[in-house]
């Protein structure tokens, strides 16, 4: 096979899949394959996908924030054995712990549609609108005790960035800049990204208008568009300078990237902050039971095989102009076959 069949596969898909992609993958410490494809829409054929086009990463974002957490560890400002209700007096999360959250076994449910209590005609306060969602997370009920049951939950993430805020008495988006963009140089990755890089994701029934430049996610959007659940946009080259600076070996991050060599794969495991192949991986089938990655619902995702030493960022917008459209279930794990079998293991 030759590098076409990549660019085949990606082709056929524009229209169908989604309608423009860009794909980034380094090998060995290497970017062997780097291109974008398709259109910002469907509708605007002259208006193509291009390195520095915005992608809305949506949960892409609970990465991001998990590494937050290992700055914060690192200045000493928490610890992941901290209980949630040492930041937020409520006496059902006193057995909820930080790492509870950031691996998805606190028992919390995976997601409430919060943005219905807010008018999107009316103009954002976001102080105003984290109370509320506080009090509406606190009146949650836990569907099971901590550490009983893996469920992914965009409230657990939503938590653990109020939490942030309130150890650097900032705002999420200032905190970001401040310990991960600046550092890393990340110039096209915020909470706040110009409107006229990004990519349009849905045409959402709610705010009644396609969405560009900001937050697809409505409960990111209720919050100003700064969560600890969604909420960033970002390019595939700073994703992979995001990864690269992980890729350090010392033993914080190693806490944070560690995945047990035997496990059940036909059970979900998350380390504090990624997701690891299972059973009928979006990866594929190549991919050690070890790599990390994560996806976003916009259709966005990442892929890190650290035995192969193999990074592979694919960012879509495949929800435009609507989220019902779910091929990208079926293109992910076979891109990612199609890759490894054209660049890797030829």
């Amino acid at each position: 096979m030759t590098h076409s069949s990549i660019d085949d596969a990606f082709i056929a898909s524009i229209g169908n899949v989604f309608p423009g992609a860009s794909l980034l993958v380094q090998f060995k410490n290497k970017i062997i394959f780097e291109k974008t494809y398709g259109f910002v829409t469907s509708e605007t054929p002259d208006k193509k996908i291009t390195p520095e086009s915005l992608f809305d990463i949506a949960s892409l974002t609970k990465p991001f924030v998990a590494v937050l957490f290992m700055r914060a560890g690192d200045q000493k400002l928490v610890n992941i054995k901290d209980s949630l209700a040492s930041f937020f007096p409520e006496k059902k999360w006193q057995k909820i712990t930080l790492m509870h959250l950031l691996n998805h076994s606190s028992g919390l449910p995976a997601w409430k549609p919060f943005y219905k209590n807010f008018n999107p005609t009316q103009k954002i306060n976001r102080k105003e609108n984290k109370e509320k969602y506080l009090t509406l997370l606190a009146a949650i009920p836990l569907l099971y005790p901590p550490e009983k049951k893996i469920i992914y939950s965009d409230l657990g993430y939503m938590l653990l960035g109020f939490v942030l805020e309130k150890v650097y008495q900032k705002n999420l988006d200032d905190i970001f800049l401040e310990q991960i963009a600046k550092p890393l140089n990340l110039k096209n990755t915020s909470f706040s990204p110009n409107p006229s890089q990004c990519v349009p994701t849905e045409k959402c029934s709610w705010r009644k208008q396609l969405i560009q430049g900001v937050v697809m996610d409505e409960n990111a959007w209720a919050l100003g568009g700064a969560a600890g659940h969604a909420g960033l946009f970002s390019t595939a080259k700073d994703i992979l300078t995001f990864l690269d600076a992980l890729d350090n070996k010392n033993d914080l991050t190693k806490k944070y990237l560690e995945v047990p060599k035997t496990r059940d794969l036909s059970l979900p495991f998350f380390t504090l902050g990624f997701d690891t192949p299972s059973k009928n991986s979006s990866s594929g089938k190549y991919f050690s039971s070890i790599s990390v990655g994560h996806l976003g619902y916009s259709g966005c995702s990442f892929w890190w095989d650290p035995i192969q030493n193999l990074k592979i960022i694919l960012l879509t917008n495949r929800v435009c102009p609507t989220r019902q459209n779910e091929n990208i279930k079926i293109f992910r794990p076979m891109i990612h076959n199609l890759i490894w079998e054209t660049l890797i293991s030829t």
